[in-house]
């Protein structure tokens, strides 16, 4: 091993002991695909093909790394939009349901999702009438 790859693999290793544990979050690419993290696959190429030869393979790695990201990310905000959804039907419910099941309700006291009432399984949304569920805004309010 010449002084460049030993010089590379010193870097990776400061790296992996001193900052890397307090960045505040793990590689995305380990934790959506499993596997070493990024810097220690970097260690790794480094130590069988040398730095030079192995600079190709990491710059792949590293996009692939980002792309996990992105997509990591996608799906966390899905699933929070999915949450916030969700919490909203609930705080819903009790006030902004139609006690007939022809009818929507005439006032929305409270914010909800505006096709609700058609959602509800076996109730059914009345033509003459839409059911615009959002605060200060439905039939009956101006």
């Amino acid at each position: 091993m010449n002084w460049p790859d030993r010089l590379a693999i010193a870097a990776i290793a400061v790296y992996q002991r001193y900052l890397s544990p307090y960045k505040g979050f793990c590689c995305a690419h380990r934790v959506r695909h499993g596997g070493p993290s990024c810097s220690e696959y970097a260690r790794q190429i480094i130590l069988s093909a040398g730095w030079r030869r192995s600079l190709a393979a990491f710059q792949e790695r590293l996009r692939a790394c980002r792309a996990a990201a992105i997509q990591s990310a996608a799906d966390q905000d899905e699933q929070q939009r999915k949450k916030r959804r969700r919490d909203a039907v609930l705080d819903c419910l009790p006030d902004a349901c139609p006690i007939f099941p022809d009818a929507c309700p005439d006032r929305c006291d409270s914010g909800c999702i505006p096709d609700f009432c058609g959602r509800m399984s076996g109730w059914r949304l009345s033509r003459s009438k839409p059911c615009v569920c959002q605060a200060g805004v439905g039939p009956g309010k101006e």
